[in-house]
């Protein structure tokens, strides 16, 4: 387990897949190696880019688990627990602790039409059954539910409830207003709102576009805290083109198709059917020469695998 800060860049890994739609374990621990190479600050396991609502328990521990294994204490893991049974979320919460995660990060529970107070209890429940640190996610694009500036204060009276992930990104200046002067941490959500968040009070960013390029954003950060104010303006720029080529559709379809293209392990999202067509692809294809021009990962002798 690393003790430490979490600041800075924290990326959301997807979950690798093969084309029959299972998990590709070899692609997972070469992601979390690669992304580990590129410097950034951390790692939210199983969270939503992981397609976590899509797999199954045994994969979600899986996932957990390797994720913990591959990283080595090198930065914070914070491990994702979140699903729509409370029952499922504590076991997850107890085998993290057995696991050794460096932290829980709990999504708001989704497709349960919970109100405020119930996403309050919920979390609650969640943060007493564990001595780890949690992070939250507030995600009401997802979840149909926003958690107020007002009960997330509320929250981070916990002890171990230590930061929030944020997703509505207009309530994210009142949030860091609200908590300025306490330990707790306000991340956005939002890649394409980095450079202003950070410039609000942010600690940084829990980051779905650092599956593709983290490069871009770990040099943005990079560039903000050593006062490159012009340098940073251009990656938030870049970051804010691949982020818009990202999300013109179905999640996370198009984060997938663009990993393919730089040749990371990524795979098929895992539904039935779905994909990008030619001019969707074009458009990624052309994003990615604008902003991380001829780079490709150069994969390794998969030969030397440790998981079957």
């Amino acid at each position: 387990m690393m003790q430490g800060k979490l600041d800075g860049i924290v990326v959301a890994p997807i979950t690798p897949m093969n084309r029959d739609l299972s998990v590709d374990w070899v692609g997972l621990e070469e992601l979390v190696s690669f992304l580990i190479s590129r410097g950034i600050d951390g790692l939210t396991a199983c969270a939503v880019t992981a397609e976590t609502e899509g797999l199954s328990m045994e994969e979600h521990r899986r996932v957990l688990e390797r994720t913990v294994s591959v990283v080595g204490g090198r930065v914070p893991v914070y491990c994702g627990v979140g699903r729509t049974s409370i029952l499922e979320a504590r076991e997850l919460v107890a085998f993290v602790e057995a696991l050794g995660g460096d932290g829980l990060f709990v999504i708001t529970p989704y497709a349960s039409a919970y109100t405020g107070d119930e996403v309050v209890a919920y979390l609650r429940d969640i943060a007493m059954r564990s001595r780890l640190p949690l992070m939250m996610y507030n995600c009401p694009g997802y979840a149909g539910v926003n958690i107020t500036v007002e009960r997330i204060t509320q929250l981070s009276q916990i002890d171990n409830v230590v930061a929030i992930k944020e997703g509505n990104q207009e309530q994210l200046p009142a949030l860091v207003a609200a908590t300025r002067g306490s330990a707790f941490k306000v991340f956005t959500a939002r890649d394409s709102y980095l450079l202003d968040s950070l410039d609000g009070g942010a600690a940084g960013v829990i980051s779905f576009a650092g599956n593709v390029a983290p490069d871009l954003l770990v040099d943005l950060y990079g560039a903000w805290r050593t006062g490159d104010r012009n340098r940073a303006e251009q990656l938030q720029a870049s970051v804010t083109r691949l982020v818009g080529a990202l999300v013109t559709r179905s999640y996370p379809l198009f984060i997938k198709a663009a990993m393919a293209e730089l040749g990371l392990p990524a795979g098929p999202a895992r539904r039935i059917e779905g994909g990008l067509d030619r001019a969707e692809q074009a458009a990624v294809r052309t994003c990615l020469n604008e902003v991380v021009g001829g780079w490709r990962y150069e994969r390794p002798d998969r030969r030397a695998a440790t998981v079957p």
